[in-house]
């Protein structure tokens, strides 16, 4: 197994400010996540305001729009992805 996508990940720290997106906590950092979180490394912040589609591979970033369902009452998170219409994004997906 190649290591190249943890040392990819993990050079993001040299960003500023050095942001993570939860997917690829999970990917790439989830063996080691919660010692990183205990150390104070590694911590949540303000969730995504724009994130790419999931579903087609052109990777469109846009601006997460959210839309109460009249069902449930509950905020959903949309993208307006050109090539595929609007995409639900998941709560976990705009974590940061």
């Amino acid at each position: 197994m190649s290591h190249e996508p943890f040392r990819r990940t993990l050079r993001r720290l040299d960003d500023e400010p050095p942001v993570f997106f939860a997917d690829e906590v999970e990917r790439h950092l989830s063996p080691i996540r919660e010692r990183l979180v205990s150390l104070g490394l590694l911590r949540e912040t303000t969730p995504a305001t724009s994130v790419p589609c999931r579903h087609c591979g052109h990777g469109h970033v846009a601006r997460v729009g959210f839309v109460r369902s009249s069902r449930t009452g509950r905020m959903h998170a949309y993208l307006p992805c050109p090539e595929c219409g609007p995409v639900e994004v998941r709560p976990d997906h705009l974590k940061r």
